[in-house]
């Protein structure tokens, strides 16, 4: 990797998603690094909302206040993970958990407008309160972190910085810098508002026609011309449900794990990689050799390892 102490830190949250077991992600993952004997990968802490996600949808505003608990509490330790001079691999958990990943990292570097992030998923995440109803995830706030690191949406969300850098600027991201890979699912509110600011999207046919290296190299290209310092966010349900049955919000046709883990070589060891999430276990539906759980620790090996 990059000589960094790498900090692994759990965040269970639930709230974000109408499909109830993403919480239980970081806990399962880790029992399943005990049961592999996993060596150099540990959560040093596993944060948790005070109370836990229901069973069902969860109404938008009721969860809100434990989506922005969590996404602080997340947000003040990466921050503080990256001023110890450490590399942050977040677990997850849903993928609201987005807010405070990045909310940390890239507040700590001071590299508003210079930070470059690959979003790998098979949504845009891209919603607002306002187009929530106009999609099919867009209701529930997993589907609406990358919009609130944009700038747009719910105000807990979009101006949260940690709490020393107050006076920070709250949009965190400068989209001409933002690429998303693999997107099969996506709503028309979402979509109207990257082709606004520019993202680059590369949807499924596109990395189905080109391959998934050729896309990732594009955009690592692009990212490292163009930025002091890039992250990744790894939504598990970018990959077919073939390889990655255990997710919170599947979705057919989707990117081929090998083909993912073969690229990750191209950012292993780049010092201007500061930081990855990995998100949306779902371990209750996990197959019995856990699959999922396999796939995503042979990701993150791949990546700092």
């Amino acid at each position: 990797m990059t000589g960094k102490k790498v900090k692994f830190i759990g965040a269970a949250q639930g709230w974000g998603t109408g499909q109830s077991g993403t919480q239980h992600g970081p806990a399962a993952f880790s029992e399943f690094l005990g049961e592999k004997g996993a060596t150099g990968i540990k959560f040093e802490e596993i944060l948790s909302p005070e109370t836990e996600a229901p069973e069902g949808p969860k109404q938008h505003q009721a969860a809100l206040p434990y989506v922005t608990k969590l996404n602080r509490q997340l947000c003040e330790a990466t921050f503080q993970v990256i001023r110890n001079r450490e590399f942050p691999v977040v677990f997850g958990g849903d993928h609201s958990i987005a807010v405070g990943t990045w909310s940390g990292i890239i507040p700590a570097f001071r590299l508003q407008k210079h930070f470059g992030l690959i979003w790998i998923d098979a949504h845009l995440d891209a919603n607002t309160p306002e187009t929530a109803a106009e999609g099919k995830w867009g209701g529930h706030l997993h589907g609406q972190s990358l919009a609130a690191l944009l700038g747009h949406g719910e105000e807990e969300l979009v101006g949260l910085l940690p709490e020393e850098l107050k006076k920070a600027l709250p949009i965190k991201l400068d989209p001409q810098h933002v690429f998303i890979i693999g997107a099969r699912s996506c709503d028309p509110g979402e979509t109207r508002l990257l082709e606004k600011l520019g993202v680059r999207i590369y949807h499924i046919d596109e990395v189905n026609q080109r391959g998934f290296e050729s896309c990732f190299k594009e955009s690592l290209s692009e990212i490292r011309k163009n930025t002091k310092g890039y992250g990744l966010s790894i939504d598990l349900d970018a990959f077919d449900p073939e390889d990655a049955p255990a997710v919170g919000t599947p979705e057919e046709n989707g990117i081929r794990a090998e083909k993912v883990i073969e690229c990750m070589h191209h950012v292993n060891g780049d010092p201007r990689l500061v930081g990855l999430e990995v998100v949306e276990y779902c371990p209750q539906n996990d197959s019995p050799d856990r699959q999922t759980a396999a796939l995503a620790l042979s990701l993150i090996n791949a990546i700092v390892r």
